[in-house]
C-alpha cells in the first residue's frame, strides 16, 4: 500500500514499485552486470542522514537526455535526437512542473525524475557577467542529465531493494498491474544475474600535470596579490593531471567504493564520456522545504599513527589559516542558500566539525534553511553554483580569476551530479575526489585556497593529498596500491 504524506497537491505521476531482499548487494557489480545485459546503468549513492543509512540508485531506464555545451541544448530519445532552443533551465523546470509525483513514506527520496550532472562551467550561464568561452581542448559537455523513469534502489541499512516505475496519474489504475508484474520478472532477472569478470583499467600514457611545480607557485603568487589588492579574500586554484587510458573507469568500481566510504559515491557513463568518484562533500540537499548544505574547508591528511592522527587534528582545529578560510566559506554558502531561502530561516547548525575519510580529514559545517516557495529545482542549483569551496570569495571575482590562471574548462571537477526528483526533493554532491574520461584521455582534478598567507609548497601538497584516494585506484605503481587489470580477457 502506498502511505503519502499530507498535502493538497495535485500530482501527474505515481510510482509503482516492488520490494524484496537483494542478498550480497554491491553497487559497483550490479552496474556492470546490468550493462553486460544492455541496461544503460548509472549508480550515484547517498548518505541519507535523515534515514541514517545509505541508498543507491541506479537507473534503468531513460525516457530522454540533455546535454548541454556552449549554449547547445540537445535532446536525446532512443534514435531521435534534436536541437532545442530553450535553456536548460526551462526545459527541466518545464518538465518536472509537468510530472510531479507525492512523497511516499516507505520508499527513498529519489523516485524518478533526473539524474546526471552540471559540469563546473555550467555556472556560466547564470552568471553571464563571468568569461563565456574558455578553452576546451577536450570536447566536453557543460551539463548532461536523463530524465529516469525507472530505478533499482538499494536500503544499505535496511538491506532492502526497490524496482520503482514511474506512470501517469491517468494510467495508473490500469497499469499498476502490469507494471507490477514486469518488475517482479526484472527482479528474477537482477538476483539470477550471472557473476562476470569487471572491465578492464589500465593506463596506457602515465598522468602528467598541468601545471608543474613552478608554474604553479607562479599561479599562487599571482592568485594572492590579488588578496593583497582586496580583490578577493580567497581563490581555489586547480591543478589538472592528464594521462591516457584503456578499457572502463568501471574496472575499479569495486575496490575504489569499499575503501573509500564517503558520503556519495557515483558512476556515470554517457557516450565516451564515463566518470567515477567518492566525494565528501554536499552541494545541496532539499527535503520536503528545508535545504542544507554542507561546506567542508581544511584539509590535512591522515596519520600514520595514531600520534600523527592528534597532531593532525589539532592543527584542523587550531590553525588561524584553516579556521579564517572556513569561516569565510560559510558565510559564502549562508549568503548563497539565501538567495533562495525565506527570509530569515538561514542558520548554521553545527560550526567546524573535524571530519575524517579514508585518506584525508576535514573541518566541515551544517547549514540550513526554510526554502522559498516561489524557487524552483533549477533556481535553487544556480544559486548554489558552483560551491564557495571550489570558486573562494567573493565568488565571481574568484571564478574570473580562475578562468584566468587555469586557463580551460574544468569539466566535472567543482561542478555537481546528482538527482531532481519529481517529489521536488534533491540531491547534488560536489565533483571532487573523482576521474573523468573522454575517449582515452583521462582526467584528475585537485585544488587549494589559496589566500594571504598560502605558501605554495603547502598547497601543492594539499591538493596531491586530496587527489590521494583516487589516485591510488588509477595510478597503483606511482602511488603504492593495487593493479586494476582482469588478465583474462
Amino acid at each position: 500500500m502506498i502511505v503519502m504524506k499530507s498535502t493538497t497537491q495535485k500530482f501527474t505521476a505515481m510510482p509503482v514499485f516492488i520490494k524484496f531482499k537483494y542478498p550480497n548487494f554491491n553497487g559497483a557489480t550490479v552496474v556492470n552486470q546490468l550493462r553486460h545485459n544492455g541496461f544503460d546503468a548509472n549508480m550515484i549513492k547517498f548518505n541519507a542522514k535523515e534515514r541514517a543509512t545509505d541508498f543507491y540508485y541506479i537507473s534503468l531506464h531513460e525516457r530522454f537526455n540533455l546535454t548541454l555545451k556552449d549554449h547547445q541544448l540537445t535532446k536525446t530519445s532512443g534514435a531521435h535526437t534534436e536541437i532545442l532552443q530553450a535553456t536548460l533551465k526551462e526545459v527541466i523546470d518545464q518538465t518536472l512542473a509537468a510530472n510531479t509525483s507525492p512523497v511516499v513514506s516507505e520508499l527513498p527520496p529519489f523516485i524518478g525524475g533526473f539524474l546526471g550532472y552540471f559540469g563546473y562551467d555550467y555556472a556560466r550561464y547564470a552568471n553571464p557577467v563571468l568569461p563565456q568561452h574558455p578553452k576546451d581542448p577536450y570536447d566536453l559537455n557543460d551539463a548532461d542529465l536523463s530524465f529516469v523513469d525507472q530505478i533499482l534502489t538499494f536500503d544499505h541499512h535496511q538491506q532492502t531493494a526497490y524496482l520503482i516505475q514511474l506512470v501517469s496519474i491517468e494510467d495508473y489504475e490500469t497499469q499498476k498491474v502490469g507494471i507490477i508484474q514486469q518488475l517482479e520478472q526484472l527482479k528474477t532477472q537482477l538476483l539470477t544475474m550471472p557473476q562476470i569478470l569487471p572491465p578492464t583499467f589500465k593506463l596506457t600514457q602515465p598522468f602528467q600535470m598541468y601545471f608543474d611545480h613552478d608554474s604553479f607557485e607562479k599561479r599562487v603568487n599571482l592568485a594572492k596579490q590579488h588578496v593583497y589588492d582586496g580583490d578577493i579574500f580567497q581563490l581555489i586554484l586547480a591543478n589538472q593531471q592528464h594521462a591516457k587510458m584503456a578499457g572502463s573507469l568501471l574496472g575499479i568500481g569495486k575496490d575504489f567504493f569499499k575503501k573509500n566510504p564517503t558520503p556519495y559515491q557515483f558512476y556515470y557513463k554517457h557516450g565516451d564520456y564515463e566518470a567515477i568518484g567518492a566525494s565528501p562533500e554536499t552541494l545541496v540537499t532539499k527535503l520536503g522545504d528545508t535545504l542544507f548544505t554542507y561546506p567542508l574547508a581544511g584539509t590535512r591528511r591522515r596519520g600514520h599513527t595514531e600520534a600523527e592522527e592528534a597532531k593532525f587534528m589539532q592543527e584542523l582545529r587550531t590553525d588561524p589559516k584553516e579556521i579564517s578560510e572556513h569561516n569565510m566559506l560559510v558565510d559564502l554558502g549562508r549568503n548563497d542558500l539565501g538567495r533562495v531561502s525565506a527570509f530569515g530561516t538561514v542558520k548554521v547548525t553545527r560550526l567546524r566539525e573535524l571530519l575524517k575519510f579514508a585518506q584525508v580529514m576535514h573541518i566541515g559545517s551544517t547549514i540550513e534553511s526554510q526554502v522559498d516557495p516561489s524557487k524552483s529545482s533549477m533556481a535553487i542549483v544556480a544559486a548554489l553554483m558552483p560551491a564557495g569551496t571550489l570558486s573562494g570569495a567573493p565568488k565571481m571575482k574568484a571564478m574570473s580569476l580562475i578562468n584566468e590562471l587555469e586557463d580551460q574548462k574544468r569539466g566535472l571537477y567543482g561542478g555537481c551530479l546528482g538527482y531532481l526528483s519529481t517529489t521536488g526533493d534533491l540531491d547534488l554532491c560536489i565533483g571532487i575526489r573523482l576521474a573523468y574520461r573522454k575517449g582515452d584521455d583521462l582526467f584528475v582534478h585537485s585544488g587549494a585556497g589559496i589566500v594571504a598567507d598560502s605558501e605554495p609548497d603547502k598547497e601543492y601538497l594539499e591538493f596531491n593529498n586530496k587527489a590521494r584516494a583516487i589516485m591510488l585506484a588509477l595510478d597503483p605503481q606511482t602511488t603504492g596500491g593495487k593493479t586494476y587489470v582482469n588478465n583474462r580477457g
